[in-house]
């Protein structure tokens, strides 16, 4: 009202003074509704925050479960296909037996390739990371062990 008072003991008529308050009004009510838009976004924003975080967490909530056969990676559920010999063509069958006879270290089903080794094989490629490379871990020294 402090306003509206001021702006009617400034203006030279009734008309100007109203149009002036009618400006100021303006001004306030579109701020406002600019605050309400802007408070609408930032709720938006956090909420796909938190979508995509609970999506990520549904991901990984079965943790590292899948051994790939090749390179015998722990992978994720999402990480790895099932391995059937039978999808790779005849011409492929000695390359993929090569890469995939080396014994599992635990009791991990055999029934899970990664994506990486499975596109190598399909090209015809022993894959880079296939435990047949051998590219393998060495023992961690009791020394480094916690």
């Amino acid at each position: 009202m402090l306003m509206q008072e001021r702006l009617l003991r400034q203006s030279p008529t009734v008309t100007a003074a109203q149009h002036a308050i009618t400006r100021a009004c303006r001004v306030r009510v579109k701020t406002a509704a600019q605050k309400r838009h802007n408070q609408k976004i930032h709720e938006n924003y956090w909420k796909k925050v938190n979508e995509f975080g609970e999506k990520f967490r549904s991901v990984l909530k079965g943790g590292l479960c899948c051994v790939c056969v090749c390179c015998h990676r722990l992978l994720y559920r999402r990480s790895v296909r099932k391995f059937d010999p039978n999808n790779y063509s005849e011409r492929l069958s000695a390359l993929v037996d090569r890469a995939t006879s080396e014994p599992l270290l635990r009791n991990f089903e055999r029934n899970h390739i990664c994506f990486t080794c499975h596109s190598s094989l399909r090209r015809g490629r022993l894959p880079a990371q296939s435990k047949a490379n051998g590219l393998a871990l060495d023992d961690i020294p009791n020394d480094l062990k916690y």
